[in-house]
Formats: C-alpha cells, structure tokens, sequence
C-alpha cells in the first residue's frame, strides 16, 4: 500500500489484511544519496488535524500539525540513490488501522534522500507479509524408514525410469557411515532400499547420465574407512532390473567436506565432473575433470589448464551466468589459509588453441564464510541470481544480479543460519522460485527450516515472506525439491541434525506439498533449425521459445537430445522419458534458459543427427519433445529454407491426410511410419499392445502440415524394452480446421 504525506512524514491505511499477520516492511526509493543516515519514528497528529496535516505540513510548520514523535524504532545508515531501501516495522503495524512514520536525519531535520507521495513511480510503500491459512506442507508420516544423517547428501533421481522419483541418501547416521538408495513405489507410497553403496560421511551425490543410455548414473564422493574417495556408479538396466555397478574412474581425487556437479563445460558428447573439498592430508583441491570415451571406455582426466581456488567445506554449481551457452561456474569454500570466498567463473575460449578456459568474472558477489550457495533465477529476468548460507558464522544472503552487478535482495526477511543448507524451487506453482533454508541460528540458538515464499511487485521491489511452513529444524544437513507423489507439485525432502551435537538428533524427512494449486505443462518448442560456424567447429540447434502459464518465458528452460539414430540420446542425454516428456531429475533443462544449444564438433563422426528439444518450467515438469529435426556431419547447408521443424520434410503439403505402414514391418530396433498431414494441427500417436493398453506414446502435440514422419524404437513409455510380438500404433490428427482424422497400423517386433 502507497503512502500519503508531505515532507519526512507518511500516513499509510491498512486494512482488508487476511492471514496471519508475518512482517511489515517500510520500503523507500533513494532520490539523493546520502550518509548522514535516516531515522525512523512514528508520530502522532494533533486532534482536528488527521487529516489536513498531509495537505498543509511544511518544513516550518510541523508544531501546528505534529503532536508528538516516538523512539527511534528503525535506522539506516546511509541511501543510495534510484535504489529501494528497506526498514522492519513489524513493532508498530500489528492490526487495521492509521499509521503514521516520520523521517528524520541525523540533526533531527526533514530528510529530503527519498522520493515522497508527489513521486509518480516511486512512492514509499507499506508491505504487509502475512502467513497464509491455507497449510503449504505436512510431513509423510507414512515414510518412517529412511535413516537420518548429517554431514551428507540427498539427492532425488529416478533411476529406474517407472516416473517415481527414487532418493540416494549418504552421511552420517546414528550407527555411522552410509550411502544408500531408496526406491519409490507407486507414486510416494514407500520407499524400499534396493541397493547399498559404498558407506561414506561429510559426502555428497549427484546423478547425471554419463554413458548417454536414457538411464541416470550416480556420482559420489566422501570419507569411507580408511580414505577419501571420488566412485561412479554406473546404472545397468538388464530386462526389468537396474543396478548401480562401481565403474572405473581412477584418476578421480577422493574428498570429504566437498561437494561435486555433473556438467558439459564445452558441449561435446561427454559429462565432465566439477569436483571440490578436502584431499587426502591438509590437501584441498577443486578440479574440472573433462570426460571422454577413447576406444569403449568412459575417462576422466584433470584439465590443467584451469585453475581454481583450492577449497574445502565447499558448495559448487554449474550454471551459464553470462548467457553465452557456456556453463560457468560457481565455487564457495574455504582456503587453506582460512579465508573464504564465493568466486564466478566465466567459461570462455582459449585463442591460443580453440579449448574452454575458466576465467574470474568482473561481476562477484559479497565474500562469506559458506556452506551452501545455489543459483537459481528467481525472479524471472535474464540473470542467474545466488542464495547462501552461512559456515561458522550464521549469515542468509539473496544477490539478485542486475546487469553490472549483485544487489542484496530483502536482507531482513530471512533468519541468518551457520552450518546452513540453501535450494531454490516453486512451491505454490506461480513462477518464481521460492527458498529453502534450513541451519543453526543465533539469539537464541536453535535449528530452523524455512520456506520463503518470494513476492515479485517489481523488478527491483522483491520480498521473501516466510510461510511458516511446518518443517523440522535441522543443521549440518542437506535438502532437496521434487515431485515425489506426482500430483504436479514441488515436495521437500530434508536431512540433518535437530539437535547441537546428538547422534539420535539425525533425521531424514519427507514433507508433502499439500496446496491444491498444480503446475500446467508447458508448450512445445517449434521451429527447429541448425547452422554451422566452420570458425568455431560448431552447429547451433535453435528453436522458437515456448510459453508456460505460471513460469515466465525468460525462466522456462530447454531439454536437448541428440542420437545417431530417430528418437537417439547417445550424444545428448535429456534425462527424460523422450515420448512422455517426464524427467527423470528434478533440474532445469541442459540448454539453460536459451532459445539454442550450442553443440561442439568434437567427438562426432560423419553422418546424420537427430535432435528434439523440450520445455522446463520452474517445477522441473517437461513439455512433450518437439518435432524431430535432422543435420549432418560434416555440415550440408540446406538448400531453402525449411519451414518446419524436420530438415527432410518435404515443402509441399499433401492434400489429405494419411498414415503409411511402417518400415520395415517386421522390424528391430526401430521401425518409421511416414504420415501426411494436409494443415497444421495436433497429433497424437500411442503404441498399445493387443489387449489394449498404452505402451508408449510417440507425439503428443501439434505438429505443421507436410509429409512427416513417426519413429519408434521398440521401448515402453518407461524406456524399457518391450518384447516381440504385435503392436497397433493409433494415430489421431486434429487439424486447425476442426478436421478430425484416426488411422491405426498394425507392426510386427521381432526380437
């Protein structure tokens, strides 16, 4: 709410309130920079002047109208001009009713820093913060078996691809170290450990998939027994059975109180590793590793050329913060000297021989002691922006990045935590991301987790409003978004300590998302193009942006994938089902934010390439994958223009409607059904077996007129191989016109 008044005094009105009332904040928009600093009391008018003080008031006059000012109950030390500035006054706004504040400086004088009531775009504003009544979050009774730990990891990814995310816990429990997996069954309904890996503490996971198979495989590293480790576990699928088997990785360091983060820093056809924490002795290391696959053989090996700072107690992430198409990188911890840091890292061409370096970015964040840093884009500008939270000394920090620079955001909303976890997602499905704390605070001390809803009013006016979100208060712990239970929310999972230093005091817990409001699916990317810079040895994939209904466009990510064959991933893995679009973590898209990806010559041989791309909103729920679109290796620059998302579509456009049998008939692995579709409308394409269930389903979106095409690769909507025998593909085509066709063909699989 706006304020009225004249001068240093404001009168603000609140009524209509609903919820229970959380925080009041005074906000102020500098017009003059200023040290001297500004003090903030409330005031009261003189009986007969309620309401004529804020026409007549002026700087000489103020004994006529004022009849009495209070203690200071709010101070800042300094304005800056053309930015917002904040004051708690959650002392004296409880209730409806008048409020009046008065602004003094130093000498007791009007101050003349801020823009007052005449301003016509930044007029001081009153937020009132409120708890809503509607409960956010009630933790899963049901889930009783998951061991509680510190000084660990969790981490959601469905490793077996039946839709349920699975959870990999590892740390310390009450009996000692652990790292285990725990499978979902039946949408949240239980987990059961299926696999027991190595025993590890001060550890963290990662799931990413390495071999480019459609199956998620598992990064760990921490303390076992007798040393520090790095191990990859690789995710065989055999028939109906998954199974992470320890893979080679020899020139891995092993390190404790670290953190690691799959990424592809140059955009080949391999995952490479970040690595970062505490080596063997007093060692800290924080290294790139760059994957390759010389002959059979996935390999890892140290990029030398990139120096970082050696750390421990780190937190790492990838992310491409300078919008380029590169990911850079985010780095926290502490030295060896004690000194810690929070440091970007922009990822950009080497000129002396073409190869990806990590140079210091000009723009850093404010330096703190960390445990946790995590970008995120939370606002839904073009900006990466960054939360953290504190290691030894308790400190909650929101950098929005604005362009040339990091700006605090709404410092005073959030508790200030040590020993402190930080994760961004959007709970009540409005678009922007919300954050999840969790720590020890001060005075008194005691373990909090928090949710802080973010509120957008402007750009440049952003609020954090606690929810009051019924969350066991943990440290030394981890936490962790997803939609369990598939029913299109966000849901927590949380682990760490309830208590200073007990071992009994560990937990891992689950809290359902209880709010009825759930996310819609994205659009489908259309559009589909490629060239080549022969400069750069690179084929830029570009599509035309999407659109969501919650999340804004500028924070909708893109999913890639790219295989040798139709509906392939063995050069780019999306982690995610290709025909249904589901994920199979809960992360945005490995494109980022962009309307292209940029794909690396490296590694490819001659031939012909098939990519689609899909939509992410800010829950991590994936659109179906586009149309598929095709380039070849070496480059052959098309000869016209396409208009449609296949490079090998005809331009012409037939003039009715029909689906070909497929070929070949019978077939394996794969069989193609050509399919003529006389305008532009929706398509949607299901296997079923001959009892009549879904196997999997091939489009489900709209699809442009011309001769188009169908892949199938013989493998459930699960990813899954399915047997021989018989399958009716049906085909249902809704045109613009109101045209409504079926056709279904009958396919042979012989295995």
């Amino acid at each position: 709410m706006t304020a009225k008044g004249r001068i240093g005094y404001l009168k603000f009105n609140v009524t209509g309130v609903t919820g229970t009332f959380n925080q009041a904040t005074l906000q102020l928009y500098g017009r003059q920079g200023g040290n001297s600093g500004v003090k903030l009391k409330t005031f009261t008018p003189k009986t007969g002047h309620e309401s004529d003080w804020e026409f007549n008031l002026t700087w000489n006059n103020k004994s006529t109208y004022i009849q009495s000012l209070s203690a200071q109950i709010a101070s800042l030390s300094s304005v800056t001009t053309g930015q917002w500035h904040a004051m708690n006054v959650s002392t004296v706004v409880q209730s409806n009713n008048n409020y009046y504040f008065a602004l003094e400086d130093s000498t007791g004088a009007d101050p003349i820093s801020f823009d007052s009531r005449e301003s016509t775009t930044n007029q001081p504003e009153l937020i009132i913060s409120t708890i809503s009544t509607q409960a956010a979050f009630a933790v899963d009774a049901t889930i009783s078996n998951l061991p509680g730990i510190e000084d660990g990891d969790v981490a959601w990814g469905d490793y077996d691809r039946d839709g349920n995310m699975d959870i990999v816990i590892t740390g310390l429990d009450v009996s000692g170290s652990l790292s285990k997996l725990f499978r979902n069954i039946n949408n949240g309904a239980s987990f059961t450990e299926v696999d027991t890996l190595l025993p590890l503490k001060y550890s963290a996971a990662d799931w990413g998939d390495f071999d480019m198979d459609g199956i998620v495989d598992l990064l760990l590293t921490g303390q076992s027994t007798s040393s520090q480790v790095t191990k990859v576990y690789r995710n065989n699928n055999i028939g109906s059975n998954y199974d992470l088997a320890l893979y080679s990785a020899p020139l891995l360091i092993g390190v404790k109180y670290g953190d690691l983060a799959w990424g592809n820093y140059n955009n080949d056809r391999y995952l490479d590793i970040l690595l970062s924490g505490w080596g063997t002795g007093s060692g800290y290391a924080t290294k790139v590793y760059q994957g390759d696959r010389p002959g059979s053989t996935y390999t890892w090996n140290p990029n030398t050329s990139i120096t970082l700072p050696q750390l421990r107690y780190s937190s790492v992430a990838w992310g491409d913060n300078d919008g380029d198409g590169w990911l850079d990188l985010l780095v926290a911890g502490t030295h060896s000297t004690n000194n810690d840091s929070i440091k970007i890292f922009r990822n950009k061409k080497n000129l002396n021989n073409g190869t990806r370096r990590f140079l210091q970015a000009g723009i850093q964040p404010p330096q703190a002691k960390t445990a946790s840093v995590a970008w995120g884009n939370f606002e839904g500008e073009d900006y990466l922006d960054l939360a953290f939270a504190g290691r030894t000394n308790a400190t909650t920090q929101v950098y929005q990045r604005t362009g040339s620079t990091y700006v605090p955001v709404d410092t005073m909303a959030l508790l200030d935590v040590k020993e402190g976890t930080v994760a961004w997602g959007d709970y009540d499905n409005d678009g922007d991301l919300d954050l999840l704390v969790s720590g020890e605070k001060s005075n008194p001390t005691a373990r909090i987790s928090k949710i802080y809803r973010t509120d957008k009013y402007t750009k440049d006016n952003i609020k954090f409003v606690d929810i009051g979100a019924p969350l066991t208060g943990v440290h030394k712990g981890a936490a962790a978004w997803a939609d369990y239970d598939n029913d299109g929310d966000l849901d927590i999972l949380i682990a760490g300590n309830t208590t200073a230093s007990d071992s009994t005091g560990r937990v891992t817990k689950i809290y359902e998302n209880i709010l009825t409001v759930s996310s819609t699916t994205p659009t489908t990317p259309t559009g589909l193009t490629v060239t080549y810079s022969t400069d750069d040895s690179l084929y830029t994939l570009k599509w035309n942006k999407a659109a969501d209904s919650q999340t804004p466009q500028a924070a909708l990510t893109y999913n890639v994938m790219i295989g040798t064959t139709p509906n392939g991933i063995d050069i780019l893995s999306p982690m995610a089902n290709k025909f249904t679009g589901k994920r199979w973590i809960p992360a945005p898209g490995n494109a980022g934010t962009k309307d292209y990806y940029l794909l690396n010559r490296r590694g490819l041989d001659n031939g012909t390439y098939y990519w689609k791309v899909q939509t992410i909103d800010n829950v991590w729920k994936g659109s179906a994958f586009s149309v598929e679109d095709t380039f070849m290796v070496p480059h052959t620059p098309a000869k016209a223009a396409a208009t449609d998302s296949s490079a090998i579509a005809q331009q012409a456009v037939p003039k009715t409607f029909a689906l070909s049998q497929n070929y070949p008939n019978p077939f394996n692995p794969s069989t193609r059904l050509n399919l003529n579709l006389p305008e532009n409308g929706r398509v949607k394409a299901i296997v079923f077996n001959l009892i009549g269930q879904e196997v999997a389903r091939l489009q489900d979106g709209t699809m442009t007129a011309g001769y188009r095409y169908l892949n199938w690769d013989g493998r459930n909507k699960f990813g899954a191989n399915v047997s021989s025998g018989i399958y009716l593909i049906k085909v249902v085509f809704e045109g613009i016109s109101g045209m409504r066709k079926e056709s279904t063909s009958r396919i042979l699989l012989v295995k």
